[in-house]
This record gives C-alpha cells, structure tokens and sequence, in this order.
C-alpha cells in the first residue's frame, strides 16, 4: 500500500458514532488515512484522534453551515461540488 503521505484520506460523515465509526477504526487499522466528520463535541472524537483518526467538526443540515463547515476545514478534506 502506498504511504499515507501520498494517497488522499478517506472522509467519512457521521464517523462518531455507529456504522461510520466501525468503518473508520476499521480503516485506520489497515493503515489508511482518515478524516472522520462529527456533529458534537464528546469525548469519542478526542479518542479517536489518539488512534490516528483527523477529526473535523462539521455541520451540513443547510447550505450555509456546509459552506463554513468547508471553510474552517480550510480545503484540507473537504470541498464543495460544482
């Protein structure tokens, strides 16, 4: 496999909680890089970052918070479709 340095992250929403949060361990214990997104602050996130997880606040219930969500993330995971 390639070097996490040289292969884009895999970006999951929701990562925090149930089925996204078993994909991303799951991943990140293959040796993928991988951004989770979460919606509220817990300790899980916290955990996860110990693991070797990114962890990126984000809130897409509407078009304006996704556009700042996608801004504070400052183009390092996330970006809007045309």
């Amino acid at each position: 496999m390639p070097s996490n340095d040289t292969v884009s992250p895999i970006v999951i929403t929701g990562g925090a909680q149930r089925l996204g949060l078993v994909v991303a361990r799951s991943l990140r214990a293959q040796q993928h890089a991988v951004v989770i997104t979460y919606g509220r602050e817990r300790p899980l996130p916290a955990q996860l970052r110990r693991e070797g997880i990114e962890t990126t606040r984000a809130n897409f219930d509407d078009e304006r918070l996704t556009g700042k969500t996608i801004a504070l993330d400052g183009g390092r995971h996330l970006a809007r479709a045309s």
